[in-house]
């Protein structure tokens, strides 16, 4: 499914009050999936961000269906090969309330190989990594501070060295010099926000209920953002 996006207007590190946010954390599936506390955490942010996102239009989508029922469904999300980038609040009071040493999920984002969209027509062809499950907790102290652009600046740049080490040893490194990264969303959600963020749209299409929990119809746009990767000796620039 797509992404739910808190509009976010600057970095997170810059504001006094969030100085008990941890710096991104880098997950993989093994790190989630034998973690009841951690996956729980995660799912249950990504789930109730979702929710929040469709509440302004309630005879469109179904307000009870979670994105991920369990947290075995958001392992299967993720694959082998799937990467999260989470931001906790680690302050005191949240480490104790959440018996989690790192604190309390309040934003998170994950990228999976791109399989070619939710037909997987563009599957043998594109490459590249599918960004999903871009979310920020909906405590006011949380929103519209950057931390959806914190994450997602972070977990480009993880693709970023990825991709460079794997080009490195194939023996790569020099050919077609951009990395893929794909969303799908509703259009009507955060369509416009894909499209600030430097996604251009590839394909889009009219689904029924009840696909994503839909109660009518929507739009579904596939976008795509190709991403320069430095050359030998630079830093990669992420997010632009």
């Amino acid at each position: 499914m797509g992404n739910s996006i808190e509009t976010a207007t600057s970095n997170p590190l810059n504001h006094s009050f969030q100085t008990a946010l941890s710096s991104p954390h880098l997950l993989t599936p093994d790190e989630i999936a034998p973690n009841a506390n951690e996956s729980t955490q995660v799912n249950q942010l990504i789930n109730s961000s979702f929710r929040r996102s469709k509440t302004p239009d309630p005879t469109k989508w179904d307000l009870v269906r979670s994105r991920f029922p369990s947290t075995t469904s958001l392992s299967e999300m993720l694959g082998t090969e799937g990467l999260m980038a989470v931001i906790y609040d680690n302050s005191d009071a949240e480490v104790k309330l959440t018996g989690n040493a790192k604190g309390k999920a309040v934003a998170c984002a994950a990228a999976v190989p791109w399989k070619g969209g939710w037909e997987s027509d563009g599957k043998d062809s594109d490459g590249g990594w599918e960004i999903k499950t871009v979310c920020v907790d909906g405590d006011p102290k949380y929103l519209r501070k950057g931390l959806a652009l914190t994450v997602l600046a972070f977990l480009e740049k993880q693709l970023i060295e990825m991709e460079l080490k794997r080009r490195v040893g194939a023996g790569t490194d020099d050919v077609g010099r951009r990395l893929k990264l794909w969303i799908q969303a509703a259009e009507c959600i955060n369509g416009a926000y894909w499209k600030k963020r430097g996604y251009t749209e590839v394909k889009r299409k009219v689904y029924e209920k009840p696909t994503w929990g839909c109660l009518t119809n929507f739009e579904l746009v596939v976008g795509v953002r190709e991403v320069e990767l430095p050359s030998k000796g630079t830093a990669p620039v992420p997010g632009t």
